[in-house]
């Protein structure tokens, strides 16, 4: 045999063997959770659940629980920057990256919304990376536009990706609408 038909044959061997030596090999949801450095996260994520200041019990996507969300205790004044915290807990294995929604709508009806979407404990704390049995208490802020109408707004919360809302599964449907959006509250602008 020609030796250059015997190198043309044996590249895609010695290929094969570098890319499985040498390359990084994928690990599953379960070990990327494992491998994970929690101690960055250890100010939202614990295994023991803290008190919301309002309670909500619903069920997003069989995987995860949206426990209560903590508001603002005064009425706020246009211009002013608020923050709010949901909490959550791990159900199961979370094996998608979901992002929070906050929508903050007028309760009169009118179109008016502020909006606080966002990663999960800013950024630093996929749902990817949510192990079952933990308790994640996500911290956002919102600022209330100078345009903004006095009156009472409800904080509409949820999980997405893409176009693609995580689904209501259980819990209180007293708070769901029929967008999968959970209402974990009311604040009031002056």
């Amino acid at each position: 045999m020609d030796r250059r038909w015997l190198l043309v044959l044996a590249t895609p061997l010695l290929a094969w063997t570098v890319g499985a030596i040498a390359l990084p090999h994928p690990t599953g949801v379960v070990a990327e959770q494992a491998a994970f450095d929690r101690t960055s996260v250890a100010d939202a994520v614990s295994t023991t659940p803290k008190t919301p200041g309002s309670a909500v019990d619903v069920t997003l996507g069989k995987v995860i629980q949206l426990r209560g969300f903590d508001a603002p205790p005064q009425a706020l004044s246009r211009g002013a920057r608020w923050s709010g915290a949901l909490h959550f807990a791990a159900l199961a294995v979370v094996d998608t990256d979901w992002q929070v929604f906050v929508h903050v709508d007028a309760a009169d009806g009118t179109a008016f919304r502020m909006n606080a979407d966002h990663w999960p404990v800013g950024g630093r704390y996929r749902t990817g990376l949510w192990r079952p049995g933990e308790h994640v208490v996500d911290r956002f802020d919102v600022t209330v536009p100078v345009g903004a109408p006095a009156g009472l707004y409800d904080v509409w919360v949820g999980l997405y990706r893409g176009e693609v809302r995580l689904p209501i599964t259980g819990g209180d449907r007293s708070v769901v609408d029929a967008d999968n959006r959970v209402r974990v509250g009311r604040i009031v602008v002056e």
